[in-house]
């Protein structure tokens, strides 16, 4: 018996060193990322997380980012980085890991989600708006959208959004003030950095125009542009 717990510890101390070696692996090929693109990066700020206030940034416990990188995609600013928390039961725990992608817009428009359509919609309805009926009856059997008024959804999701996000299924994504937040399920990796982002910045370059500046705001990307 005294071998046996001998042998367990050791396996236990063993998968806890290769567990932070391929954590140290992933978070030096995100800073080189981050370098290569001319973006900041930052182990930890949990800060970027203040006024995230729906799934998954309410749930669970230890709540933490990691490999926060911000800088410019498409000529907007842009943050990426990873999430985590942890759900315990009794003497069990387990960690849930996410990849968030933010994207400024011009200004504030109103609220708006659109998330798949299935398992996600068991979350229910977070902002509290009814859903709207797009007439696309593929794009309706695939997503919900609920938006603060039925004509700000019209607005922000025209045909080229409908065609856009049909063919990138399952993506998800709602707005924080000017800010529109995609995540995703898993660790954070370069490899997963750039097809969110090119997802969102064509979102949002298929906004017409006058919605921006129904709102007040100003041009959609900045002059210099880094992707």
């Amino acid at each position: 018996m005294i071998v046996f717990f001998g042998v367990f510890l050791v396996a236990g101390a063993g998968l806890a060193y290769y567990t932070w070696k391929a954590d140290q692996k992933r978070r030096a090929a995100l800073r080189a990322w981050a370098t290569v693109h001319g973006w900041t990066y930052e182990d930890r700020n949990d800060t970027v997380c203040r006024g995230l206030d729906d799934e998954p940034f309410r749930s669970g416990g230890a709540r933490k980012t990691s490999s926060v990188m911000t800088g410019l995609f498409g000529g907007r600013p842009a943050m990426v980085f990873g999430y985590q928390y942890t759900q315990s039961s009794g003497k069990s725990s387990t960690t849930y890991f996410f990849r968030v992608f933010v994207v400024s817009m011009p200004c504030f428009v109103g609220d708006f989600e659109i998330k798949p359509e299935g398992v996600f919609a068991k979350l229910g309805n977070k902002l509290g708006f009814a859903d709207v009926q797009l007439e696309s009856d593929d794009f309706n059997r695939a997503y919900r959208l609920t938006a603060s008024s039925q004509k700000l959804a019209y607005d922000v999701v025209p045909a080229r959004n409908i065609d856009l996000l049909l063919n990138y299924p399952g993506t998800a994504m709602r707005t924080y003030g000017n800010m529109l937040v995609s995540v995703e399920s898993g660790r954070l990796e370069p490899r997963h950095i750039e097809r969110p982002l090119a997802v969102v910045s064509a979102f949002l370059d298929n906004v017409p125009a006058f919605v921006w500046d129904d709102h007040g705001g100003g041009p959609t990307v900045v002059e210099s542009q880094t992707t």
